[in-house]
């Protein structure tokens, strides 16, 4: 009896913490969770990690049925680091208070913390669906929806944090322990943040602008799964390497069309990360910069990096996609180019020709 009465307290607890965010920040500072928080964290952890791969897989048109066992693990491991974030954040946050002489316990910012992700837990409803029926997210007002239903629900986490916080802190303090949090919380989970992120846009590819260039004018290169056009001067070189699909040279540059395999839960910028470390093997004085856009369909990590060889500098620019479970890129690569800037020009004006079968 007091094990279910427990259980109803906790459940009566959370649903209060998601409805009425105000009367729960209101009693935040009188009341004491003790494990409860601990719990909250574990399974907004296990529900956000569900649903993102069922996402991330119906995104790449594989069935969630297929890869249950990967599923299950991940979710376990993803509750259990939230769980162990929101302890580390709270303590982080807990030292600053106490550095700066301040009321707020370790306890209170854990609770305030862990169940302001309570949200969370409601982030598979709607995605339950593409379990059953996972050509549904080829139905634009569904992926709308379901684009629209995860914002809303980080903004609603981040509207949780700041009210609980701002319960058991006074103002400045509250605004300090918040931005804490944020960065915090960003470095512990910038992995699952970016996978989530991957998969908003692949769901509302609006939110990303178009690769901006014109289209290369020259001989068209048609290759089992794949197709791109190339300016005068550059001829089909394809050798038949290992994790090369293609590869064309010019008089001052390279391209490869480059295949990465990985897991079926990767999203776009994990592999172009796989793709891009090993490219940068053996540079000297590396730069790099990221963008993500979008080109024929197709959502697009655009890598700009490069740095210096035996002296000699390299630019290379590097478009990755995803088609099915494989991470596909262009990798553009100019050794001591005489115009930085329109070496990285070519490769654009190359990758908005590019087409893949079966990516988006």
């Amino acid at each position: 009896m007091e094990a279910s009465g427990e259980l109803g307290w906790f459940r009566a607890e959370v649903v209060r913490s998601v409805l009425h965010p105000f009367d729960f920040a209101r009693t935040l500072a009188r009341e004491h969770y003790g494990l409860a928080g601990v719990l909250v964290a574990l399974t907004a952890g296990v529900a956000l990690s569900l649903g993102t791969d069922v996402l991330v897989l119906a995104s790449k048109g594989l069935a969630a049925w297929a890869f249950v066992g990967p599923i299950l693990a991940g979710a376990f491991f993803l509750g259990v680091r939230l769980a162990i974030a929101a302890a580390i954040v709270a303590w982080v946050a807990s030292l600053v208070l106490r550095l700066l002489r301040r009321p707020g316990s370790l306890d209170q910012l854990y609770t305030a913390l862990t169940f302001a992700l309570a949200p969370l837990l409601l982030v598979p409803i709607p995605i339950a669906l593409l379990v059953v029926a996972p050509d549904l997210l080829g139905v634009t007002a569904f992926a709308a929806a379901v684009a629209v239903w995860l914002l809303a629900l980080l903004a609603r986490v981040l509207a949780g944090i700041a009210l609980n916080v701002r319960s058991i802190l006074p103002p400045a303090l509250a605004v300090v322990a918040f931005v804490v949090v944020l960065v915090s919380g960003w470095l512990v989970l910038a992995d699952e943040v970016s996978r989530l992120r991957f998969v908003t846009y692949a769901l509302e590819p609006r939110l990303v602008p178009e690769l901006r260039a014109p289209a290369a004018t020259g001989e068209r290169f048609e290759q089992v799964g794949f197709e791109l056009a190339l300016p005068p001067g550059w001829k089909n070189v394809t050798s038949g390497n290992v994790g090369e699909a293609a590869r064309f040279e010019s008089a001052s540059a390279t391209l490869v069309v480059a295949r990465a395999q990985g897991l079926a839960l990767s999203t776009a910028d994990g592999y172009a990360t796989s793709i891009g470390e090993r490219e940068r093997q053996g540079l000297d004085g590396q730069w790099r910069e990221r963008d993500v856009v979008r080109a024929n369909g197709l959502l697009i990590v655009d890598d700009r990096y490069g740095g210096t060889y035996l002296g000699r500098p390299i630019v290379v620019r590097q478009f990755t996609t995803v088609a099915g479970r494989q991470g596909l890129a262009l990798v553009y690569r100019a050794v001591g180019p005489a115009d930085r800037d329109a070496a990285l020009a070519e490769a654009a004006s190359i990758a908005v020709t590019w087409r893949v079968a079966g990516a988006g």
